[in-house]
């Protein structure tokens, strides 16, 4: 039976001790300060508007402060705010047979085509039958010319 001479050499503490006395000591030097860029370089800016009123002396930030956006682009501003989206729910080539279905059987009933399970394969909520019902391929077709026009919307829309 043998009794070591010091008993804590053999605990869990002494060992962490020991390697901590042995371990290799590496220098730590504490990293320089990322110096901030505070000037712009003029030529990325791509707005030839906003490139006029850039001031080289002053940073982003302050430019971007000075400058007032709502007169610099007051004449490209829409006059009126449009009351539906721009991008309806569209209905792929799966769905329009079980909308055409649903239509068919219910009409403007959302309500009934929610909880109707044999036509409504998707369990699709009251809300989303409403949605997918709603979307016209033609109205559609036509609401993403008037979009793509551009200056023709303010024209279509008043």
């Amino acid at each position: 039976f043998f009794l070591p001479t010091c008993p804590c050499l053999h605990s869990a503490m002494a060992r962490s001790l020991r390697k901590r006395r042995n371990a290799k000591v590496v220098s730590v030097k504490p990293k320089e300060k990322k110096i901030q860029k505070k000037h712009f370089n003029v030529r990325q800016i791509q707005d030839p508007e906003l490139r006029k009123r850039f001031d080289i002396k002053k940073t982003l930030q302050e430019n971007l402060e000075a400058t007032d956006l709502k007169e610099m682009y007051y004449d490209r501003l829409p006059k009126k705010i449009p009351k539906k989206g721009a991008h309806p729910v569209k209905v792929n080539e799966d769905e329009a047979p079980i909308c055409k279905k649903l239509i068919a059987k219910h009409g403007d009933d959302y309500q009934k085509m929610h909880w109707d399970i044999k036509l409504n394969v998707q369990q699709w909520t009251a809300k989303q039958c409403e949605k997918k019902a709603g979307y016209d391929e033609p109205t559609a077709l036509a609401r993403k010319r008037v979009l793509t026009c551009g200056s023709a919307v303010l024209a279509f829309v008043q």
